[in-house]
């Protein structure tokens, strides 16, 4: 039981500090394995703290004000902890066409919503692994921009 709530405590401060509102970077060294894989899409699996780092730098880039809120409880069995989140922001950065969102040109100022969850693995303290799913497909993203709704794939 112990360990279980030890995980909890990790999933939490991880997310918390790489997905929450103020991202902390400093918390990949601290909370990952040197050999940690984030996958986000079938096509993009990061692997290492580095690629991780990249990842969430050039997310925050495309959308400084980025909020990730867990919504409803934190599911925990053994060495996996699951976090339902959902998550606004606008994009006003670089372009960005990552975590299955987008592509968005420069600055195209259209604002996210999306839902999703986190399946996070932890090995001796450590994160070792990490699966992130949008719920739902990309016709359901919707951007908001000058008050007209339309979907983020264009259809």
């Amino acid at each position: 039981m112990e360990t279980i709530t030890q995980n909890k405590d990790i999933a939490s401060e991880w997310f918390s500090s790489f997905w929450g509102n103020n991202c902390d970077m400093t918390v990949v060294r601290r909370l990952c394995s040197d050999d940690i894989t984030l996958q986000y899409s079938m096509n993009c699996i990061r692997r290492g703290p580095y690629s991780v780092l990249a990842f969430m730098v050039n997310f925050r880039d495309a959308f400084p004000d980025l909020n990730f809120k867990i919504i409803g409880n934190i599911v925990t069995d053994r060495d996996i902890v699951v976090i339902r989140w959902e998550a606004r922001g606008t994009h006003t950065g670089a372009a960005f066409h990552d975590f299955n969102i987008g592509p968005f040109p420069n600055a195209s100022h259209k604002r996210i919503y999306i839902v999703g969850q986190n399946a996070t693995r932890i090995e001796a303290g450590k994160i070792v692994e990490e699966a992130v799913w949008v719920t739902g497909s990309k016709t359901h993203l919707r951007c908001i921009a000058g008050g007209a709704r339309q979907d983020l794939t264009g259809q």
